[in-house]
């Protein structure tokens, strides 16, 4: 559980609902201490989540950093450190978080010294000793990320302390560093490997603190391909008592998909039947301990889909299958990016992205290549030459009269193929064609109510164009053409006669 899943939760049922709120609650609470003037002294609050916002108030005044008052948070713990006390910094603290409040008082005493002292013929001797006031606290992380160590002594020091990983001296470099504020002592490793695991020391004259650092080895990245199975392992300092496996931040159980287990100190999830959904950030967790990889799964983001709008223009749909909605995404056409202008637009909607190419030629045929995160989906975009110059263009007609379909071809020599339906043309009585340089013409006689539909003229080896032919007026008896013919013969027959 994160900070982000915090809020109310509500179950609904027709007429019926009821909800519950999610917040944090108090591991660790605050109680009652008591420390010398001029001592320093911290005070610690552990939640059930971590990166949760709070503050803290001395007798309902709210407290901030500064000289002597620093205030900290890290993952699930918060902390007060209150240096040079005084009498005045006496009173109930207080640290307080959405739907968290704990309290407790602090008492200041007079001056405090750790004092040793023995007598000696004419002469007193006093001895100060520095004791450790807050010891150091094991750290478990994830390579390669920090680790920090905090100590806080009684008084401070005039000499360096000593810090040591595994018996051996630690020097501030790049990759380490040593802050000291008052009485307060941090050493940070800024980037961590498993190698470092090991006990780190802090050594302050005869005083002396020990912790455990312990450094998780991070979940390998893995790469398999689509159909196949997937193996994600993680390994524990110590044997885990549970161990969580988590996709992003929705936990994953047991089942035909998803295969786990554990033995001794490490944890194994495999996955069947993978898709390309199954991309992305696995956690492998127990307790505070957390590791993550990343599961790369080979296979088409995108399934595409191609729709010719107009005579020239070209679209391109992407329905992505692995995120949700997401600006981050891009195209590129021959390893060339593009951006949304001119002769090119990008769109989306949902997990469908879109690019339309205006008037594309066979310049833009080639590799197309859809970008989604670190993702990307390929295919290939063919263009045929454009042998059709002028297209076809819907037409009507009155019953009775002629209907007359042209186009215009690139090539004076191109041989056309007209058809009604997807049945062949003829030259005849019913049917004139021509060709006058580029111009294809097809001639329809005396239209009729059958004659309706649509007709296409095809240049072999190249495109084709189609178009509609509408009949109106006149009566829809199909018959009546033929009649009037006939008519027609016989009265000149008679006037041979």
């Amino acid at each position: 559980m994160t900070k982000e899943d915090e809020g109310e939760y509500r179950c609904e049922c027709k007429n019926d609902k009821t909800s519950a709120k999610v917040t944090s609650k108090v591991i660790k609470a605050l109680t009652e201490t008591k420390a010398h003037e001029t001592e320093t002294v911290t005070l610690e609050v552990e939640l059930s989540q971590a990166d949760v916002e709070g503050s803290w108030s001395r007798d309902g005044a709210k407290l901030k950093s500064g000289a002597n008052c620093r205030i900290t948070a890290l993952g699930k713990k918060h902390a007060l450190t209150l240096s040079s006390l005084k009498k005045e910094d006496a009173g109930t603290i207080s640290f307080q978080a959405e739907g968290v409040h704990t309290s407790a008082k602090l008492i200041i005493t007079g001056k405090g010294f750790f004092l040793l002292a023995y007598w000696a013929i004419g002469q007193t001797s006093h001895f100060l000793t520095n004791v450790i006031v807050r010891e150091l606290s094991s750290v478990e992380v994830t390579e390669p990320f920090a680790a920090v160590f905090e100590v806080e002594i009684s008084m401070e020091l005039v000499k360096p302390p000593i810090w040591t990983l595994s018996g051996v001296a630690v020097q501030e470099g790049a990759d380490v560093e040593m802050e000291k504020e008052g009485t307060l002592h941090r050493l940070t490793f800024k980037k961590t490997k498993a190698s470092m695991t090991g006990p780190v020391q802090f050594t302050a004259g005869k005083s002396k603190s020990l912790a455990q650092l312990t450094i998780a080895e991070p979940i390998k990245d893995v790469k398999a391909k689509e159909k196949s199975s997937a193996i994600l392992s993680c390994k524990f300092s110590a044997s885990p008592k549970e161990v969580n496996w988590y996709k992003g931040q929705a936990p994953l159980a047991a089942s035909d998909k998803y295969n786990i287990k554990q033995d001794a100190t490490r944890a194994q999830l495999t996955i069947h039947k993978l898709t390309v959904e199954d991309t992305g950030e696995y956690r492998c967790q127990s307790g505070p301990a957390e590791t993550k990889g990343t599961l790369h799964v080979e296979g088409e983001v995108c399934i595409f889909e191609y729709h010719r709008l107009h005579s020239n223009d070209m679209c391109m749909n992407c329905s992505n299958r692995v995120f949700d909605s997401t600006d981050d995404c891009s195209w590129t056409v021959n390893g060339q990016a593009v951006t949304n202008g001119g002769r090119f637009k990008i769109s989306s909607k949902g997990r469908k992205y879109m690019l339309t190419i205006q008037d594309v030629t066979p310049a833009d045929a080639g590799e197309v290549v859809f970008n989604i995160k670190d993702l990307s989906s390929k295919t290939t975009l063919t263009v045929e030459a454009s042998s059709v110059s002028k297209a076809l263009q819907n037409i009507s007609a009155v019953q009775g009269e002629d209907a007359v379909f042209t186009c215009e071809v690139i090539q004076a020599s191109s041989t056309v193929k007209w058809a009604k339906e997807g049945k062949a043309i003829k030259k005849s009585q019913k049917y004139d064609i021509s060709q006058q340089d580029k111009v294809m013409k097809l001639i329809i006689h005396n239209v009729s109510a059958q004659d309706s539909g649509e007709y296409s003229c095809e240049v072999i080896g190249g495109a084709t164009t189609k178009a509609k032919l509408e009949i109106k007026g006149g009566t829809e008896n199909p018959c009546l053409p033929l009649l009037m013919r006939r008519s027609k013969t016989r009265t000149k027959r008679k006037g041979r006669q």
